[in-house]
């Protein structure tokens, strides 16, 4: 860049005379931004001559970078140059805290330092750590964070170990320390000289920690104080805007159950939360939005909200949410080590009021409680304890009388009244009316508005079975293919191949209108402006076993339950599909997906009843997967193993030559050496 010339040459004369010379050579260019290009032949041979002469030009130009503060051009400079401690600490020296969010290019950067050295300054590491935040263990992140702050040189400026003190701040909010992060803060802000009011960003920042903490521990007229007078100051940040403002709703507007301006501030922290490209508080931001409207009764906004939430987990491994979200799609999973605690009891909240029983129903409700008294909220745990009085009703007394000290700790009239109604057993619950008609609503199972069976070719609308014409459930099938809007275009060249375009589309507009009319729900299929699609409450199967196996395939080994859930899709994956939907061409690739799906999860069951000693159901595994796929080597080693492992070394002798003859006539191939040391072949 000529800027990065000019810091490094003295001589500006020198620089114009390279940008006179640019415009007539065919060696050297340069770009309408100010980027000078060299030819490759000419580039090599000046980087072979003078490559010390390089590094110091650029060392030249990162110094001047570095004094006039432009320090993440500095650090680029120095990694170009190959010095990874220089670059860190000029990037070190840029204050993030006053960026809109971290920029890409400061990414970039710090994606290239080693973490060790990384962790030798407090600016980097609180990057990393927001990069990472609700993706792995919290824990995880707060033992880092404990670390840091013991190893801080005295001389580390407030601001420096201010950087520390707000991740070590939140991840021990998260994991239920909340009393002892506001007393951890008002030491700091005592230490620091700070008084009633803040005077700059620095202690605007210290405003919105203790106004969150104070927030989630109940005291929310002293939180809104200090996260009204924090916004001006830290809203320059997007990260700490967002925060700062689904606090005001999640955390204040909701517990005194004004459900609207709650919703208002958290569809504005989701905008910053966007602006920012963090896909991390996105995720959060989502999560307040969904379980907000969950507990307020906006069906169609906890659908809209869930949805999304569940894209943002699933595409970018925000593994804090992943149970929360999975409940509140319906799925029945388990939590997980990086589940956040707040986010298990709202998801074991959510899986109560859904439960088919009420026996499940009663153990999300005690897992509920658990959680919730881990994270130490008391608006989660009074939530927490009213649905486990509404499941466990020969305690009902006892769980309202617990679920009132709760609400007592929280400085919300609304809740408290709300929660003495309940326990009074009125029939107007004030702000909790809508969560308790979930609660208390008759214990049937959720029909879905529309299930689509692509592994067996079933269609059912509210619970019903349907019988569609074959160009009906042709039409069907081939939106419940992926859950996107398929363009008219497409449906059109699929199902009608032979008709010119207009009356493809035409005989595609009847079609729909013949479909919708048999399904007798006009939700069911919407119309965008390029296309249809299958609404959000619609359920397809194959769309739960890819998010199913997408799950468990990351897991080192299976839990009972998880086994359980795969046993269920193994079954769904062995169906026939009807011999119509076979012979649609463009089905074609998704059947070829049905039959890679069958086959990995048997592989994954396989190898699972090997390690539990259950080598006969190893077995049948083996040749269902050999029926399929006689060269499908692992399979053919699962059922060498198995045999073995049961004492017929003779069909194991016998499996092996077939493969071997199999592989020979096929492939004219061997076997590998690993199934032929199996059975001593080598």
């Amino acid at each position: 860049k000529i800027e990065d010339l000019q810091a490094a040459l003295a001589d500006h004369g020198a620089v114009r005379a390279l940008a006179d010379f640019a415009k007539e050579s065919p060696f050297l260019t340069r770009t309408a931004d100010g980027v000078f290009s060299m030819h490759p032949l000419l580039s090599s041979l000046l980087l072979e001559h003078h490559e010390d002469r390089r590094r110091e030009v650029l060392a030249r130009a990162a110094e001047t970078h570095a004094q006039e503060k432009r320090y993440q051009r500095a650090a680029e400079l120095h990694l170009a140059r190959g010095d990874q401690a220089a670059a860190a600490q000029a990037l070190g020296r840029h204050e993030v805290i006053r960026d809109h969010a971290p920029s890409m290019q400061y990414a970039r950067i710090l994606s290239s330092l080693d973490r060790a050295l990384v962790q030798r300054y407090p600016r980097l590491w609180a990057v990393t750590a927001l990069l990472r935040m609700f993706c792995i263990d919290t824990e995880e992140l707060l033992d880092e964070a404990e670390s840091l702050w013991r190893t801080l040189s005295p001389d580390v400026t407030p601001l420096e170990r201010y950087y520390i003190l707000v991740f070590r701040i939140l991840f021990m909010s998260y994991i239920g320390l909340l009393e002892e992060a506001e007393e951890m803060l008002e030491r700091f802000a005592s230490e620091n000289g700070v008084g009633d009011e803040p005077k700059n960003y620095f202690e605007g920042y210290l405003f919105y920690l203790l106004g969150l903490m104070r927030a989630r521990i109940g005291d929310i007229d002293r939180a809104e104080r200090e996260l009204t007078i924090a916004l001006p100051l830290v809203g320059g940040m997007d990260i700490m805007a967002s925060g700062t403002l689904l606090a005001l709703g999640a955390d204040i507007a909701r517990v005194r159950g004004e459900f609207a301006v709650a919703r208002q501030f958290i569809d504005r922290a989701l905008e910053s939360a966007r602006r920012s490209g963090l896909f991390n508080f996105v995720a959060f931001d989502l999560a307040e939005g969904a379980f907000g409207s969950w507990l307020s009764g906006e069906d169609a906004a906890f659908v809209r909200y869930s949805a999304e939430l569940e894209d943002v987990v699933q595409r970018n491994g925000v593994r804090g949410f992943a149970y929360f979200t999975a409940a509140a799609r319906g799925r029945n999973e388990e939590p997980a080590d990086a589940d956040l605690l707040k986010w298990v009891a709202c998801g074991r909240m959510v899986a109560a009021a859904s439960a088919s029983q009420n026996a499940h129903a009663l153990k999300h409700a005690r897992a509920a409680v658990a959680a919730a008294q881990q994270y130490r909220s008391p608006f989660i745990e009074c939530l927490a304890l009213i649905t486990l009085g509404v499941f466990d009703y020969l305690h009902f007394d006892e769980h309202l009388t617990a679920a009132g000290e709760c609400a007592r700790r929280c400085s919300s009239p609304a809740l408290q009244a709300a929660v003495e109604a309940i326990a009074q057993r009125r029939a107007d619950y004030g702000m909790l009316n809508a969560f308790m008609a979930r609660l208390q609503r008759e214990r049937v199972e959720r029909v879905p508005l529309l299930e689509v069976g692509l592994t067996d070719g079933t269609v059912r609308c509210a619970g019903r079975a349907m019988t569609l014409s074959e160009r009906e459930h042709a039409l069907l099938v081939a939106l419940a293919l992926r859950r996107e809007t398929v363009p008219r275009a497409r449906l059109a060249d699929w199902l009608w191949p032979d008709l010119d375009d207009y009356a493809a589309r035409n005989s595609l507009s009847v079609c729909m209108h013949r479909l919708r009319q048999h399904l007798g729900n006009e939700q069911a299929i919407t119309r965008g402006k390029d296309g249809y699609a299958l609404h959000d409450d619609v359920r397809v199967d194959l769309w739960e076993i890819d998010r199913a196996v997408s799950v468990l395939r990351s897991r080192p080994a299976l839990a009972d339950s998880e086994r359980t859930l795969l046993e269920s899709v193994y079954e769904k994956l062995r169906n026939r599909r009807p011999d119509r939907m076979l012979q649609w061409e463009w089905f074609e690739p998704t059947e070829r997906r049905i039959n890679e799906l069958r086959l990995e999860v048997a592989h994954r069951l396989a190898a699972d009843a090997m390690s539990h000693g259950n080598a006969r159901r190893a077995l049948e595994l083996a040749e269902e997967m050999i029926g399929y796929d006689p060269c499908d080597e692992a399979a053919r080693q699962i059922a060498i193993t198995a045999y073995l492992a049961l004492g017929d070394r003779g069909a194991a002798m016998r499996q092996y030559r077939q493969y071997r003859d199999t592989l020979l006539a096929e492939l004219q191939c061997e076997p590998s050496d690993s199934i032929k040391a199996l059975v001593g072949a080598n």
